[in-house]
């Protein structure tokens, strides 16, 4: 069966995979330094700077990944990843990628 997303639970759900992927890990950091570069006047607390991510993030990604300019250079899974989530998903999918996510705990 499918079932559709919300436009939160969207949102939610591509935040949680973009800040929990290994491979995105270099595009924090790069987001990071962007944040405490822009913010000239004033130094911002490491709290800021994890706000700005979490509300951020998700969209400055998609924009650095599908800059026509270096398009060419990002992986296929990159691109994926910035685009983001399908409104329509299928139960099953969502149930696998949720177990493979609890492996580690579930070996314990």
């Amino acid at each position: 069966s499918t079932f559709t997303l919300t436009p939160m639970q969207k949102l939610q759900a591509h935040r949680y995979l973009l800040l929990n992927c290994e491979v995105v890990t270099p595009f924090i950091e790069e987001f990071r330094q962007f944040i405490k570069r822009s913010s000239r006047s004033r130094r911002l607390s490491a709290t800021e700077i994890e706000k700005r991510l979490v509300k951020e993030f998700a969209d400055w990604f998609k924009k650095r990944i599908l800059n026509p300019e270096t398009l060419s250079t990002m992986s296929t899974d990159l691109k994926i990843l910035a685009r983001g989530p399908l409104t329509v998903q299928e139960d099953l999918v969502l149930i696998t990628s949720m177990v493979s996510n609890f492996e580690p705990w579930l070996e314990k």
